[in-house]
């Protein structure tokens, strides 16, 4: 059976690109058509291809770039970790959780925290960090083009929707939040609310959206009011520092205070300390309303309240395995991957 002509000019890009002759920003569509005297649609699929290959990567508006190839002798025997969730105490042994697991494959854990200006304005001094690979935390687009270019191994550790090619793994949202809602449900819960930042980083927010939205429609019971993800992180850490949970609490508990219906339950798809300030907040100026069932989502086993649990090390361990086998040049590499979610409390 003979090849489509998409494929050909795939097969034609790949091999010039493994061959070293192809390199840096490919041409634009326009001129890809001109040259390979094909439809625009022929040429997007034969980039498909690549970018599911990881031999390409998306810098938004900026055009696709060809993936480097390391030289065989560069080998570091680093992962570099870009980015931090945890305190202090907890990172340290997360750390120390996460090098014993890639010793054994060869690697020790490099991370690289607070560089959120450095990353969005000169991704190329991070990608030039003797690392091997990266494993990163909100990757841009432009971070990846930047590591990727220069033939290093990298996994987001988001669902990252928004640039093509990138493996990634992340919590298994879809699974644990609608398994949750359905407990809820068992007890006798008909207005349940759900709280959240407005984070549209590779469409999360909508996504979240939509699985609450089919999980509470599947028990007949969706209101779309007791949705609530109107908090900006990064403009109210801008206006209020240190005070942005206690900030993010009052408006939580401002807004379903403030609903006609009350909720019996909320799950707030935020950590411990949002859900203190928000029962401060209720407390003082709900009067007699009685206070939903609050279930947080948080990364301390040891906090009381009725959780999802998400295991870091876990996530991270999957990210390891999966730079692991990248850099062993395994082509058919996991592209993603999910960490379980765990229910506390209940």
């Amino acid at each position: 059976m003979g090849c489509h002509r998409y494929q050909e000019i795939s097969s034609h890009l790949e091999r010039k690109i493994l061959d070293g002759s192809l390199s840096g920003r490919l041409p634009g569509i326009i001129r890809m058509t001109r040259d390979f005297k094909a439809s625009q649609a022929t040429i997007r699929h034969a980039l498909d291809i690549l970018l599911e290959k990881g031999l390409l990567t998306v810098n938004g508006t900026h055009g696709t770039f060809v993936t480097g190839i390391r030289p065989e002798k560069e080998h570091y025997g680093v992962i570099g970790l870009v980015g931090k969730v945890l305190d202090v105490r907890r990172n340290v042994l997360l750390l120390e959780e996460l090098d014993a697991f890639a010793a054994p494959k060869g690697f020790s854990m490099l991370q690289i925290t607070n560089l959120s200006e450095l990353i969005r304005t000169r991704s190329q001094v991070i990608a030039a960090l003797p690392c091997d690979g990266f494993l990163v935390f909100g990757l841009t687009s432009e971070l990846a083009v930047a590591i990727r270019t220069k033939g290093k191994g990298l996994v987001s550790l988001n669902a990252c929707y928004g640039i093509p090619g990138v493996p990634w793994v992340d919590f298994d949202w879809h699974c644990a939040i609608p398994k949750l809602l359905r407990m809820l449900c068992a007890r006798g819960h008909s207005r349940i609310g759900l709280a959240a930042w407005n984070n549209r980083n590779y469409g999360f927010r909508d996504r979240l959206f939509e699985i609450y939205h089919k999980a509470m429609e599947e028990n007949g019971i969706f209101e779309p009011d007791y949705f609530y993800a109107k908090m900006d992180a990064t403009s109210l850490f801008a206006k209020h520092g240190s005070r942005i949970n206690e900030v993010a609490g009052s408006m939580i508990a401002d807004y379903f205070i403030g609903l006609d219906n009350p909720v019996s339950a909320l799950y707030m798809q935020l950590e411990h300390p949002v859900a203190h300030a928000f029962a401060e907040a209720w407390k003082k100026r709900a009067g007699k309303r009685k206070m939903p069932l609050v279930i947080v989502c948080d990364h301390c086993p040891d906090i009381k309240d009725k959780m999802l649990w998400m295991d870091y090390a876990d996530l991270h361990k999957k990210g390891i395995g999966m730079l692991a086998d990248q850099l062993s040049g395994n082509n058919s590499i996991q592209k993603q991957a999910y960490s379980h979610v765990t229910i506390k409390g209940f």
